[in-house]
C-alpha cells in the first residue's frame, strides 16, 4: 500500500516525532511505499517547493513543508494553516496514498489536512499522543500538590479533598477553566472546529487507556487504544558496553534507579528526589540516574537533594542517544516513572 505519514516534526529524539519515525520505518520494512510530510521552521527554500530528503537508514522520502509563525496564534493557525495546507494538498494529489496516518499536526500542518486526505480517497487515521484535540496544553488542572493519591477519576472542576469528592472526578475540562488559563490565546471555536475535522478521520488511535477516556469524556469518540511499540531487539546492549557505561558515570556496584524524560514538576522531578530521601535510608548503595541536562529545573532537584542530604545519590548524564541511551536502560535495576 501507499502510506503517507503526517507529523509536525519528524526526529530521532523522543515523543510523538520519534513514534512517527518508528511507524514509518516499520511500515517501510513491511514492504509498503511510505513517504513522510513534516514541517520545518527553517526557510532554506521557498515553501512553494517542499524540501525532500531521504532517510539514509530506510530510504523514506521526507517532505519538509515550511511554516513559521508566532505560536500565540496556534489556536487559529493549527486549524487551518494556509502555507502548509497548500503544499500538503499538492503532495497528497501527486502521491495518491491509500492511507494517510496523522500524528501531532496541531501546530503547523493543521487539522485541515485531515479533510484534504479524506477528499483524496484515502483512509485516514489519527494517533492522539496527548490531549491537544480538546485542550491547549497539559491536562494538569486536577493536580493537587498536597494530595497526590490516585483517585478513580479526575475532574478539574470538582474541588474537595474527601474521598467522595475525589472518586466522582472525571477528565472533563470546562470552557471557563481554559479561558482562565489561556486568556487571549483562547479561541472559542477551536474545539468545535477540531471535532468537525475529526469527521474526516476513519479511526482515532489513543496511546493509552487514560487518554482514550479523557478524549471520550470531552466529546471525542471513535477512539481505539494502540499503545506505542518498540523493537526490543534493537534495545539490547553488550555486557562490555554496560560495564563501560557504569564506569563512566561511577555506577559500579550501585543499585541504579533510572529517571528519564523531560525534567519537570509534572513529570515527577520533585517526587522522585523526595522518594530517594527515603530509599537511601533503606538501600545505601542506591543512586538516581537522571537522563537529562543540568538546567534550571535540574538545579532545583539538586538543591532539594542537598537539603535531604542525598545530593551524592543523583547522577546526571546529560542528553543521551544511540548506544549510550541503550546502555543506560540496560545498566539500571529499576526504571521509575513518577509522573504526577
Amino acid at each position: 500500500m501507499k502510506i503517507l505519514i503526517l507529523s509536525d516534526s519528524y526526529a530521532t529524539g523522543g515523543g510523538a516525532a520519534q513514534i512517527a519515525r518508528l511507524m514509518a520505518e516499520g511500515l517501510k520494512d513491511r514492504g509498503h511505499d511510505v513517504i513522510v510530510v513534516a514541517s520545518t521552521q527553517n526557510k532554506t527554500d521557498t515553501f512553494i517547493i517542499p524540501i525532500m530528503e531521504v532517510n539514509k537508514n530506510s530510504d523514506i522520502p521526507i517532505y519538509r513543508v515550511y511554516s513559521d509563525y508566532n505560536l500565540f496564534w496556534r489556536a487559529y493557525r493549527g486549524l487551518y494553516n494556509p502555507p502548509a495546507v497548500k503544499e500538503v494538498k499538492k503532495i497528497i494529489n501527486d502521491f495518491k496514498p491509500d492511507i494517510v496516518q496523522a500524528n501531532n499536526i496541531h501546530s503547523y500542518i493543521s487539522y485541515h489536512a485531515l479533510k484534504i486526505a479524506k477528499k483524496s480517497g484515502a483512509k485516514v487515521f489519527l494517533t492522539a499522543h496527548d490531549v491537544q484535540l480538546f485542550h491547549y496544553g497539559k491536562l494538569v488542572e486536577f493536580i493537587d500538590s498536597k494530595n497526590l493519591t490516585i483517585p478513580e477519576k479526575f475532574n478539574p472542576d470538582v474541588f474537595g479533598s474527601r474521598d467522595s469528592d475525589r472518586k466522582r472526578r472525571s477528565y472533563k475540562i470546562s470552557m471557563w477553566k481554559q479561558i482562565k488559563r489561556y486568556g487571549k490565546t483562547y479561541n472559542p471555536l477551536r474545539n468545535i472546529i477540531i471535532r468537525h475535522y475529526l469527521k474526516y478521520v476513519d479511526k482515532i488511535f489513543s496511546v493509552s487507556n487514560a487518554l482514550a477516556e479523557a478524549l471520550n469524556q470531552n466529546g471525542i469518540t471513535n477512539v481505539a487504544v494502540i499503545h506505542n511499540g518498540i523493537n526490543i531487539n534493537e534495545w539490547q546492549s553488550d555486557k562490555s558496553d554496560i560495564d563501560e557505561f557504569k564506569k563512566k558515570y561511577g555506577l559500579v556496584e550501585k543499585k541504579i534507579i533510572l529517571f528519564g524524560g523531560r525534567l519537570s514538576e509534572t513529570k515527577g522531578g520533585r517526587a522522585i528526589v523526595l522518594a530517594m530521601g527515603r530509599v537511601a535510608k533503606e538501600v545505601p548503595e542506591a543512586c538516581l540516574l537522571v537522563l537529562g541536562e543540568i538546567d534550571n529545573y535540574a538545579n532545583n532537584m539538586i538543591d532539594l537533594a542537598d537539603k535531604l542530604g542525598t545530593q551524592d545519590k543523583l547522577v546526571f548524564t546529560g542528553w543521551l542517544t544511540g548506544e549510550s541511551l541503550k546502555s543506560a536502560f540496560n545498566a539500571c535495576d529499576i526504571v521509575a516513572v513518577p509522573s504526577v
